[in-house]
């Protein structure tokens, strides 16, 4: 193969994702989905019992691991299931870093976290 034979191809004909197997598409685009879903509700409460900073921290390094997991898939039932747990800790990240820079944002500013439940 020439050089640019292996730039030219694509996914879609390594894996042959066209025609009947179009819906593979759609399934590998709604596992990240379904995974931050469960990620949100598993992290939520993780970062309850054992704080923000630690559920951040594993939530940081299992999305590089991965991450570059999915780079190097070999088939979409595997690429799909990376994509899943690349979404389960996504939303371990984003949940992490939305309520500790709006803590952070709130110190500063001298206002007293809210308390909702007094």
């Amino acid at each position: 193969m020439t050089p640019v034979a292996v730039a030219t191809r694509c996914d879609n004909q390594t894996w042959s994702l066209v025609c009947d197997s179009a819906w593979k598409v759609h399934i590998a685009k709604f596992s990240l989905l379904v995974g931050s879903i469960f990620g949100y509700l598993t992290f939520g409460i993780l970062a309850d019992w054992f704080g923000r900073h630690p559920v951040l921290i594993i939530s940081v390094l299992f999305m590089l691991v991965f991450g570059l997991s999915v780079a190097f898939s070999v088939n979409v039932p595997m690429f799909s299931t990376l994509r899943f747990f690349e979404g389960f800790c996504l939303a371990g990240l984003s949940l992490s870093l939305y309520v500790l820079s709006r803590d952070s944002y709130r110190s500063r500013l001298g206002l007293a976290p809210p308390r909702s439940w007094s």
